[in-house]
């Protein structure tokens, strides 16, 4: 469980997250490490 502070909105506390793989975690259908960092900067 992780909570994300939304400015202007307050905290979030979340269980589960689902993302687009397709475009947000991949590159040319293959997991970009880069990009996966970034998201689970915010867990």
């Amino acid at each position: 469980m992780f909570e994300i502070n939304i400015p202007g909105f307050g905290f979030v506390r979340l269980e589960h997250l689902v993302s687009d793989f397709t475009g947000t975690l991949s590159v040319d259908g293959k997991l970009n490490p880069k990009r996966l960092k970034a998201t689970l900067r915010f867990c």
